[in-house]
Formats: structure tokens, C-alpha cells, sequence
């Protein structure tokens, strides 16, 4: 049985947005991949898991959209302390870090859509992604002193 883990949105950031207008796939049928990565990281002092993504569209040319966003979630005190490892360590359940992964992937869904609407990059989502292939054990943070 998982924990309860109280937490909220604290923050939401746009760490970087372009399009590139001259890499632009304009020839129909040109071949367009995404990149995505996803990364977190933790602030013991404040108590709050920032979880990111960061996105690229290309063609063979080059990326013609990039976006990183995160968001930060703060987390409760006691719910902290309960994820607290003896070994000066944090380890929250495969569950949870997934479910702030749904979270920050469809704000990023979101700011991909505000920035690009009534122009032609609209046309390109962020498709979805199996999570649960990603998560398959709990995420450990090691916990340092700054």
C-alpha cells in the first residue's frame, strides 16, 4: 500500500521556449521526431520535488521547437518526514513521482499549446508517454548539505 504524500503545485517554470523558424519542416511528409526527457530534484531545506521535462521537436535539419518546463511541488512536513531514510536519504514511491510526472508533462502540454497558438507550429502535441514502462521502482534522493 502506497503512502499518502500531501503536496501541492508550488510553482510552474518555463525554463526555455523557441521556435525556429528557418528549421521549420515545410516540405509535406518530412519526418518529425520528439525528444523528451524527464528529470527531478529535490530541495530538503524548502521540502519540495521539482519534476521537469524537457522537449524537442525535429526534422533532419534540426529542432525547430524546444521547451523545458518544471514544476515544483511542495511537499507537506509530515509527509516529508515520513519518506526520510535513516541513511540520509529520501525515497518516494514509484506512484507518486509518476503521478507528478502526469502532472508536469500535461502543464507542458499546456505552455506548448499558449505559445504556439495562431501560428503554425500549433499543430505539433506532445504525445503520450507510457509512464509506467519509466517508473519502475521508487525514486531515492540522496540528501546534501548545503
Amino acid at each position: 500500500m502506497e503512502k499518502y504524500i500531501q503536496f501541492q503545485i508550488a510553482k510552474i517554470n518555463t525554463v526555455q521556449f523557441a521556435t525556429v523558424e528557418s528549421a521549420y519542416p515545410d516540405v509535406p511528409g518530412t519526418k518529425v521526431e520528439t525528444t523528451s526527457r524527464l528529470y527531478f530534484n529535490i530541495d530538503h531545506t524548502n521540502k519540495y520535488i521539482r519534476c521537469g521535462i524537457d522537449i524537442g521537436f525535429e526534422n533532419e535539419k534540426a529542432p525547430f521547437i524546444i521547451l523545458d518546463v518544471n514544476c515544483e511541488f511542495s511537499i507537506a512536513q509530515e509527509s516529508w518526514q515520513s519518506c526520510l531514510r535513516e541513511d540520509n536519504k529520501i525515497e518516494f514511491e514509484k506512484g507518486f513521482v509518476q503521478h507528478l510526472a502526469v502532472l508536469t508533462i500535461g502543464t507542458a502540454r499546456g505552455v506548448l499549446h499558449a505559445k504556439t497558438e495562431n501560428t503554425k507550429f500549433n499543430k505539433y502535441l506532445l504525445p503520450t508517454l507510457n509512464l509506467t514502462e519509466l517508473f519502475q521502482e521508487n525514486m531515492i534522493f540522496e540528501i546534501r548539505a548545503i
